[in-house]
């Protein structure tokens, strides 16, 4: 409900043609301290948390959504479900890279299927990540099916509150709202993702359907969620059987590389197209060999034996096509665990393997 805002009549949404909704409105803000809304552009931030990334480039980090939008039986649900399954595995899962903290859990909320159905989506989750089951630790999944709009959001809700839930899958946003051509009640919508996003931790993706005639996101609902999401990408079926994955925006990084993804018969899961493999799957650092870190290596000190922390950080991050804070972790993973790396004042360089 807006603030100060009365219903109408049927009792469903705000009556904003009634004058004394305003005045209301007025008054309750005449007692807001204004400095509340004030940014101080010096202000040193915290880093920001990247949830999910593709070929490198910022997908969704906290406080912010994602759009996954494309038509029906596009294969929308096997993005999500990869997102889910790159985070329990931490591997690259059909060119997604998701990843959460220690003790951090993601949350699906399926407001479509039945329980038998979801319960063969889950197995895919599994499946994909190559997992005999799915830590609840991690990850919890509810269904919403028999929720109206109101109590979905609820939900929502009541599960950002809880810190350890970073991330928040909602597959059939459009159960979210009752008229999704009503635009008082889409941003009424629209202000409350926001309000739950400042209050809380945690970043939220939502799976909206594209309009069969005109290739949008459907209704005032799908348009909006658009241009408030920091990341939007579309899954299209091509005609080859296979499912594409584009950016059609995307707010704090340059577009990825379109890539596809298909059913494979010969392992009874889904595979990159071949065609796609090779430019789109980074696998995580911790599955590289040694050989492998040891030649990425040799590119980033190529043109000097000595980096300094920051261009250290720079070269990872591009040699290895990571986000800065991943080529942080890299950096740790190299200098602490495998030893390839060795900190020299404020600066790296590589060590020197021994020869027998």
């Amino acid at each position: 409900m807006l603030l100060g805002a009365k219903k109408n009549k049927s009792g469903n949404k705000p009556d904003l043609t009634d004058k004394t909704n305003f005045k209301s409105i007025h008054e309750d803000f005449e007692d807001t301290n204004i400095s509340d809304f004030l940014f101080n552009p010096n202000e040193i931030l915290p880093e920001e948390q990247i949830l999910i990334s593709i070929q490198g480039k910022k997908i969704l980090t906290v406080g912010n959504t994602a759009v996954i939008a494309g038509k029906p039986k596009s294969r929308k649900s096997v993005v999500v479900h990869s997102i889910i399954a790159s985070i329990l595995s931490n591997k690259n899962i059909l060119g997604i890279d998701a990843e959460l903290q220690k003790n951090e859990r993601v949350i699906l909320i399926d407001t479509e299927q039945n329980k038998q159905d979801l319960k063969k989506s889950l197995l895919r989750v599994a499946m994909l990540a190559e997992l005999d089951f799915l830590d609840e630790k991690k990850f919890l999944c509810y269904t919403t099916r028999q929720l109206d709009p109101e109590r979905t959001l609820l939900l929502i809700e009541k599960l950002a509150s809880d810190n350890k839930n970073r991330l928040i899958l909602v597959d059939g946003a459009l159960d979210l709202i009752n008229n999704m051509n009503d635009v008082v009640e889409v941003k009424a919508i629209i202000q409350r993702v926001k309000t739950v996003l400042e209050k809380n931790n945690c970043a939220l993706v939502f799976v909206i359907h594209l309009s069969k005639s005109t290739n949008f996101t459907i209704g005032h609902f799908g348009s909006f969620f658009d241009r408030f999401s920091q990341s939007v990408l579309e899954i299209t079926r091509l005609e080859n059987g296979n499912s594409e994955v584009k950016a059609q925006n995307m707010r704090s990084d340059d577009h990825f590389e379109a890539f596809e993804f298909y059913w494979n018969y010969n392992i009874n899961n889904y595979s990159l197209s071949w065609a796609d493999t090779n430019t789109t799957f980074y696998k995580n650092y911790r599955n590289y060999s040694d050989e492998e870190h040891e030649q990425l290596l040799k590119k980033c000190f190529s043109s000097n034996e000595f980096l300094q922390e920051k261009q250290l950080i720079n070269m990872i991050a591009k040699t290895y096509k990571k986000t800065e804070p991943t080529a942080k972790k890299i950096i740790e993973y190299l200098t602490t665990e495998i030893k390839l790396l060795e900190k020299e004042n404020k600066g790296y360089k590589i060590i020197e393997p021994v020869v027998f």
